[in-house]
Formats: structure tokens, sequence, C-alpha cells
């Protein structure tokens, strides 16, 4: 509706934001597709208006994007000089998630140091602390990332309860604030693969079972594969191999029609080693081929 005001009221700058807007919910939910659209549309407004401060805005949801499609050399140098315009123009609002971001394709490809850097950078550029504290105010939408890094961060590291703390404080201010959108958005998928690694699969059932009943209420396809995704792992550690195998394909394809590239390949080779348990020696390597291409492609050493 506001787009629509926008253009009968010729109001290009309102008209930019809408579809910046537009972009990130649709980010948010997983709709990559939609979101590429909404992505070029802005860009173009913002050329049209002669903006260089609005350009600069379209590429947190760049990042975002090239994170998903898996093109992260596209998603850490567009990113890298992206932090490097925040910091130097004082864009607090915008830097936190920018080095947040750009630290999860760091630490899937095993870069740790640089990962360790950025997450704390985050952390302390939006006043994190702070909101752990309950004092004074805080932007739930610079907060929450930082959650979201230093959690991934301390999961990279297989630190599961440090990882469980910091997302589950990132929980509540998520639900303090009423803003279920960023829950789903990681927060909750990290809580429940940290309590799977600690075996810990009675709090694993409880995040999964809420993360499928929130994403169904708003409609987040995002939210539902990664409940497809948790519902997958529970089900191999509860049910056997062949069981597993299942439910780790219908996962895998759940992250494939987003796309998510890397949590897809990740899935894959959980599938693959099912395949293998229950004497399917072929289909297990076609699925190992496949992911080995993936993460090579990623850089995912680790994987």
């Amino acid at each position: 509706m506001a787009l629509d005001l926008a253009r009968k009221g010729g109001d290009r700058g309102v008209e930019f934001w809408c579809q910046w807007a537009m972009g990130a919910t649709e980010g948010l939910i997983g709709n990559t597709a939609q979101m590429s659209e909404r992505i070029d549309e802005a860009r173009r407004l913002a050329d049209e208006i002669g903006s260089p401060f609005l350009q600069f805005q379209t590429v947190e949801l760049t990042v975002q994007l090239a994170y998903a499609r898996g093109d992260w050399d596209e998603g850490i140098a567009i990113g890298s000089a992206a932090i490097e315009t925040a910091r130097s123009l004082g864009q607090m609002m915008i830097l936190p998630r920018l080095l947040v971001w750009v630290s999860l394709m760091h630490l899937h490809r095993s870069d740790i140091e640089i990962a360790g850097k950025l997450t704390r950078e985050a952390w302390e550029a939006s006043g994190a602390d702070r909101a752990l504290a309950e004092a004074g105010y805080i932007d739930v939408h610079t907060v929450v990332p930082a959650h979201i890094g230093r959690a991934a961060y301390h999961m990279a590291l297989n630190e599961w309860d440090d990882a469980i703390r910091i997302a589950e404080a990132g929980l509540a201010i998520a639900d303090r604030t009423g803003y279920v959108f960023w829950a789903l958005h990681y927060i909750l998928p990290i809580i429940g693969e940290a309590s799977i690694h600690s075996r810990d699969l009675v709090r694993a059932k409880e995040i999964n079972q809420r993360m499928r009943k929130d994403a169904e209420v708003v409609g987040h396809p995002l939210g539902l594969a990664w409940a497809d995704a948790g519902d997958a792992v529970i089900t191999w550690f509860e049910g056997g191999s062949e069981v597993g195998a299942v439910s780790l394909r219908k996962g895998a394809e759940s992250f494939e029609t987003i796309p998510l590239t890397y949590e897809a390949a990740r899935m894959r080779r959980q599938l693959a080693g099912r395949l293998a348990e229950i004497g399917d020696r072929e289909g297990a390597l076609e699925e190992l081929r496949h992911v080995h291409e993936v993460f090579t492609r990623l850089g995912a050493r680790h994987e």
C-alpha cells in the first residue's frame, strides 16, 4: 500500500524504502528470488535519485543474498568493502549486521580468527552488553544479529553451552520486543543445533516445535526449512538410519528450495552417512561427490 501511494505521489525516496523493506523481509523469510527483484528495483531507484547513501543501504541485502546462494567470494568482497565504508561514515545502524553477515561466511570457511574479530566488533558496536543488562535504549535490529554472530562463533569452536547461552539471550530480546522474525532467523536454529550436539534431545525437540509453530503462524518458509532440518536429525538419532535418510533428504530439499546452499549441502553430507549405513553405497557416493563439489566452491574446508 505504501509503495502504491509513493508511486502515485511521485515520492521516489519513499518508493525506495518500500522496496528496501520488502526486500529485507523477503530475505528474512527465505524468499530469495523475490528478495533479488526488490534489491534490483531499490538499486534502480537509488540511481534515479542519484543517492550514494541509498545505494549503500542495498549492500547489506546483497551480502545476505550472496550468502544464501553460495556466492561467498562475492559476498565477502562486497561486505568487507561496505564494512570499511560504514566504519568511516559512522553508520552504526548497519555496521553490526554487515560484520555478522560477513563473519558467517568466514566461520564456515574456518577463518576463525577473522570471524572472531568481526563478531566482537559487532557486539561492541551494537551495544549488546547494555541489552544483557536491560539498561538504556537498544536497537533490536543490531543487537540480535550481534548475538547471532557470537553464538555462531562459539558453535564453530564446538562450545555448545556458550552458543546456547548467547543465543538464548538474543532470543529473550527478540521475544521481549515481539520480533518473531529475528527469533526464527538463526537464533532458534543455533539453539536447536547446539542442543543436538550436546545430546539434549528434549531441548532440541522443544525448540523445533516452537520453530515450526511460529513459522506456520507468520508464513515463514525459512523457519519451516529449519524445522524440517531439525526434525530430520532428531529422527535419525531416534529412529535409525533408514527413517533418518528419508527425513534428511526432505530437510535438504527444503533448504535447496530457498536456496540456502551451505545448509542444504550440510544436510546432504549427513544423508550420505545414513545411506552408507543402510547399504546404499552408490547413493552415498553420489551425495558425497555433490557436497564435495559444493563445499569446494564455497571454500568450506571443515565440511
